[in-house]
């Protein structure tokens, strides 16, 4: 915590109090923005020292801008008091918390942020052992860069998510999704490849759309999770759009509901637990995946104990955080614990026990 003694040696420090140099404006903008970035980090009394400080320009700005004639500058000064009001946002400062580490009160979110990035650094490791033995002609090229692909996909869904930004980290599954199953379409058959290499768009979209590389690898066209995260990120659906909005209550001027619309970010708790479970899930296909790709260098039983340690921390964060959050909402869950468990069975062997 950032205590009242700090933040006066920080006023002192850019308003050049006891120097030689006089300060200027640059200086005060400093030492408010300094404030105003490091604001939840100040003690009780620091925060109530800025907020006096934060309350008197406020209040100082609004009489100045009243006085304002010309109607554009006005309604730009207007702008500057509504976002240091918390009406409306300054850009900087959302790409300033994404630089930021992010802390969480939710355990289900913590969990899931904590086990992802172990998780995918041990899939990271496979990878840079398959690029370091592979890569001698087009198919083991491109498929490296596939492979890698994945984590960077993963890394920036993980980075979202660690900030709330569920319906892009969302995007960024999915596209990881695809990738794995491409990459084994490919392994299965090198016409697919063919195809994809050459850059005929028609016919690439034609032989190689995702339901379509599904139907290849043996499964169904149509994958439940896949369809899920379409509706909830990749395209602008009134289910993405609805997990932007939350009540705030009834109006006492109107008696209409009142709606906020979140930028920078969702509370919507269902995209948090769905997003959080579903990169877990994506984790845990791509060391089957690996597996899968009959690398002899690679060891089986390394790949094997990495699928394992990821499906039972999917299983984990099911049992422990999303299967008891859809419950609590009035969502049926059989349908998803019996692809829990196909999914254990897959990956551990048939009869293995939860927990």
């Amino acid at each position: 915590m950032i205590g009242m003694d700090a933040v006066i040696e920080k006023l002192k420090e850019e308003l050049n109090i006891e120097k030689d140099r006089p300060a200027d404006a640059d200086h005060l903008d400093r030492f408010l923005k300094w404030l105003f970035q490091n604001f939840e980090e100040l003690d009780e009394r620091a925060k109530e020292f800025a907020e006096g400080i934060f309350d008197n320009i406020k209040a100082n700005a609004k009489e100045f801008v009243s006085n304002i004639t010309d109607p554009i500058e006005k309604r730009r000064a207007e702008r500057r008091i509504a976002i240091a009001e918390g009406k409306h946002f300054d850009v900087g400062q959302f790409l300033y918390m994404l630089d930021r580490p992010s802390s969480h009160e939710n355990e289900a979110l913590k969990y899931a942020i904590e086990t992802a990035e172990g998780l995918l650094q041990k899939y990271f490791d496979l990878v840079y052992d398959v690029s370091n033995q592979t890569g001698k002609d087009n198919l083991e090229l491109s498929s490296n860069a596939l492979l890698l692909s994945c984590v960077d996909e993963l890394m920036i869904a993980i980075h979202l998510a660690n900030h709330k930004y569920f319906l892009q980290a969302n995007n960024h599954i999915r596209a990881a999704m695809e990738t794995i199953d491409l990459i084994l379409a490919f392994h299965k058959d090198a016409a697919l490849f063919h195809i994809w290499l050459s850059g005929d768009k028609k016919e690439v979209r034609r032989r190689l759309s995702p339901s379509n590389i599904r139907k290849k690898l043996g499964r169904d066209k149509f994958d439940p999770l896949y369809g899920l995260l379409s509706e909830l990120g990749v395209h602008p659906t009134v289910q993405s759009i609805v997990a932007k909005i939350e009540n705030d209550g009834i109006s006492a001027d109107t008696g209409n509901a009142l709606r906020i619309i979140n930028i920078g970010g969702s509370k919507d708790l269902f995209l948090l637990h769905t997003t959080s479970q579903s990169i877990l899930l994506v984790l845990s296909s791509l060391f089957v995946g690996i597996s899968k790709l009959g690398y002899p260098w690679l060891d089986e039983n390394e790949i094997l104990e990495f699928a394992r340690e990821s499906s039972m921390a999917l299983e984990q964060f099911h049992v422990a955080f999303y299967r008891p959050f859809l419950v609590e909402i009035g969502i049926d869950v059989k349908e998803m614990d019996e692809a829990m468990e196909r999914m254990s069975n897959s990956i551990r062997g048939p009869g293995a026990k939860h927990g």
